[in-house]
């Protein structure tokens, strides 16, 4: 090999004597740090094209001429170069080529991006070296050529970006793993069991924070992919083994082709693709292709090849078929998850090894979760220990139901073991839970006790609730809308007061003033003439004048009282503007600010007075459209004003009281009786009046 590679290699010391710039080497380069690459300039390489990457547009594999299975690396041209591209693209395995390119710390691996390149030739590559799995995959052969070998496990074409990707799994010393191929391999239905060499290169896989997960394995052509002994013509023509022998089986250590076993199908999970043989006291998950499963207590012959997944050896890629004579139907193994049912794993795998056999426990629900859909689940309190329970999906809400009382249970399904490695003391592995997979709502039977009874007429006397609480609703409506239109009642008997104690002011009180100053005027027009007796007469007339006009208050206190007692005057005002407003005739609107909270009762009265007066005569006398009550102050002083847009007024050339009229007397006198100022005439505008409370 040596020999073939002598001209090539002073062809390549000549070259790199003549070259652009510097020259480098790939090895040389792969060692300078990352963060180093990017000032390390433009090179010259002239090296070996070990593998062409033809689903990438542009990109290579080249490694040293001297070298070419040694350190390899990734080029490229730039996105818009696409001439050099096209250029990269028809490079063949075996090209020889000066590169004049610039370092760059690519995500999978550091490489080059090129500037321009030329061809020198073509050499020989020599056979890749056998590498075994554990060196392939620690990282420290990414994009270099290897030959791995194994048998085949499962063969297949799937899709990716649009292109057929050929996949074949190997069972190699030293586990599993996949080899691609982008495009068809022909005949690959007849790989299964079969041992092949594939001559391959190691591709990383890295995380995008650029951190290294594994490899993948392409082939490097589709005359890399050699059978060396081909498939048996009868997938079950295999040898047979127990399943512990299948559970103890070691990478490396066994017969890589695919084995058989018989037994009683016990379990199938067609979610997630498997079943479980179980023969005497062991058990195995087999998983299959496709949607064809066997029946629960079916005999059934497996051939499939022995995995190692999660902590448990399993079947993989099984091809199954009923036979007979039928075995006696499995006993499940009642099951405690105490330390007599859980003896030492790794000292006798034929009687220790309890993960997927059928076993029937027993237990008090202790919690329920349904949020998981088709993964319902709930816990089951056994012993000191607690036991997961995998509800199978016919399981329906009346048995839903029966589980929310926290039954005891009876539980019958394959238990699937969680390991921990952390005691290492007399044995590998230490049991640290249980899961058990019920199989069909058949498989859980509800054992009463009277702490389930009780917990049912619990929940039952819950639902009579429910069911009596729509009439305790009703009767609490049927409440509301009675208060509700007792409420509507008072405010309608609250109005009537109101109206009448408003017609009371308006009318007869006014009437009993105007009658006292035509008594007191007609005394004073008499004089010293008028006879004792009439005088007397007048005089009894104005004193029950006088006490006619304090009852007829005091009722209109009576009728006013819940209005004057509970609201505020700016409540009490603003209730009299939206019952004065009259739509499409007289609006009445109220702006208050600075109104006192509290005010005495009279005091209150007064104001209304005064400010029902100014609405009544602006309305009545005035013809105004537009009322407005409006006041400021800081809650002791204030100054409140009632303003039209009606007709205008002489507040003293107005006929008074020996005319009949009393409005503008009644305002001056309860204004001078609280201390009011009060003021008529036009203000900023408008017709109106204005009362002012001076600080107290």
């Amino acid at each position: 090999m040596r020999a073939r590679l002598l001209p090539a290699i002073a062809c390549g010391c000549a070259i790199a004597v003549a070259s652009w710039v510097r020259a480098a080497r790939v090895a040389d380069v792969l060692e300078i740090e990352r963060e180093a690459l990017d000032g390390y300039g433009e090179t010259t390489i002239t090296g070996v094209v070990t593998f062409a990457m033809n689903w990438i547009d542009g990109a290579r594999i080249v490694s040293d001429t001297d070298w070419v299975d040694g350190p390899a690396a990734f080029l490229t041209a730039a996105e818009e170069k696409v001439e050099l591209r096209r250029r990269i693209n028809e490079l063949v395995h075996g090209d020889l080529v000066e590169f004049r390119a610039r370092p760059k710390a690519f995500q999978l691996e550091p490489g080059w991006e090129v500037s321009d390149f030329r061809r020198l030739g073509a050499v020989a590559l020599p056979e890749p070296p056998s590498r075994m799995l554990p060196e392939i995959k620690s990282g420290l052969c990414n994009n270099l050529r290897t030959r791995v070998s194994g048998v085949a496990t499962s063969a297949s074409v799937t899709t990716a970006d649009d292109s057929p990707l050929s996949l074949v799994r190997l069972s190699a010393e030293g586990g599993p793993v996949t080899v691609r191929w982008h495009g068809v391999l022909p005949e690959l239905e007849r790989f299964r069991d079969a041992e092949l060499t594939v001559d391959c290169i190691v591709m990383p896989i890295y995380n995008p924070r650029g951190e290294f997960r594994s490899v993948e394995l392409e082939a490097l052509s589709q005359s890399s992919v050699k059978v060396v002994k081909p498939a048996p013509r009868d997938p079950f023509a295999v040898r047979e083994c127990v399943a512990p022998g299948v559970l103890a089986w070691v990478p490396g250590k066994r017969d890589l082709h695919a084995c058989k076993v018989r037994g009683v199908t016990t379990f199938v999970s067609m979610r997630e693709g498997y079943f479980v043989i179980q023969r005497q006291c062991n058990a195995i998950r087999a998983f299959a292709s496709g949607n064809w499963f066997p029946p629960l207590g079916a005999t059934v012959e497996a051939a499939g090849f022995p995995e190692v997944r999660g902590d448990s050896g399993v079947l993989a890629n099984v091809v199954w078929r009923e036979v007979s004579p039928a075995e006696d139907p499995v006993a499940p193994l009642r099951f405690l998850a105490s330390g007599s049912d859980t003896p030492e794993i790794g000292w006798d795998a034929a009687k220790s090894d309890i993960d997927s056999r059928l076993v029937e426990v027993e237990g008090r629900v202790v919690g329920l979760d349904l949020s998981h859909g088709e993964r319902r689940r709930l816990m089951l309190s056994v012993g000191s220990k607690t036991v997961d329970v995998v509800l199978p999906e016919d399981v329906g809400g009346s048995e839903i139901s029966r589980l929310r009382d926290f039954p005891r249970l009876r539980v019958t399904g394959i238990v699937s073991t969680r390991l921990t490695r952390s005691r290492v003391v007399g044995q590998y592995f230490a049991f640290d839970g249980f899961t058990v997979l019920a199989r069909n709502a058949g498989d859980l039977s509800v054992l009463p006790d009277a702490l389930w009874y009780a917990r049912r007429l619990a929940r039952y006397a819950l639902y009579s609730l429910f069911a009596v609480l729509p009439l305790m609703t009703l009767a609490i409506v049927v409440m509301i809308v009675r208060r509700r239109l007792e409420l509507r009642r008072r405010e309608a008997v609250a109005a009537d007061r109101k109206r009448i104690a408003g017609e009371l002011h308006d009318t007869i009180a006014q009437h009993i003033s105007g009658a006292k100053l035509w008594i007191y005027a007609a005394k004073t027009a008499a004089g010293d003439n008028l006879p004792l007796p009439a005088a007397d007469a007048l005089a009894m007339a104005t004193d029950v004048l006088e006490s006619t006009r304090v009852e007829i208050r005091h009722a209109i206190m009576d009728l006013q009282s819940d209005e004057f007692l509970n609201d505020s005057p700016a409540e009490m005002l603003y209730r009299f503007a939206r019952s004065s407003d009259i739509p499409g005739r007289v609006r009445v609107r109220a702006l208050l600010r600075g109104l006192p909270e509290h005010m005495p009762i009279g005091e209150k009265r007064d104001v209304l007075s005064i400010v029902q007066e100014a609405v009544s005569n602006a309305i009545r006398h005035g013809e105004a459209k537009n009322v407005i009550i409006i006041s400021r102050g800081d809650g002791d002083a204030f100054e409140l004003s009632v303003l039209n847009d009606g007709r205008g007024f002489d507040p003293e050339g107005v006929p008074g009281t020996r005319n009949g009229h009393f409005g503008l007397a009644n305002m001056r006198e309860r204004a001078a009786r609280n201390l009011f100022a009060i003021e008529f005439g036009c203000f900023r505008g408008y017709q109106g009046v204005r009362i002012e409370r001076r600080s107290r």
